[in-house]
């Protein structure tokens, strides 16, 4: 598969309005350009239970292996 691989760094990871609002237009774009260039999934790895939890009921990421994968 071809996979693209992301890594993010939040400024104030208390400020949850704004990282929900960056984080939902990133994996937005992220979609977009990962099915034009061919790519087949978006994974990420996180130790935020939080984020975790928002990207599989939010942006239709699925946990595997520890990883969280969204298939494009």
């Amino acid at each position: 598969s071809k996979t693209l691989r992301l890594m993010t760094v939040w400024c104030d990871n208390h400020d949850r309005v704004r990282n929900a609002e960056a984080t939902i237009k990133a994996i937005a774009d992220a979609v977009t350009k990962a099915k034009v260039s061919g790519f087949t999934e978006i994974i990420f790895n996180t130790q935020s239970p939080t984020l975790a939890k928002f990207c599989v009921t939010k942006l239709g990421f699925e946990e595997s292996k520890g990883e969280y994968v969204r298939y494009v």
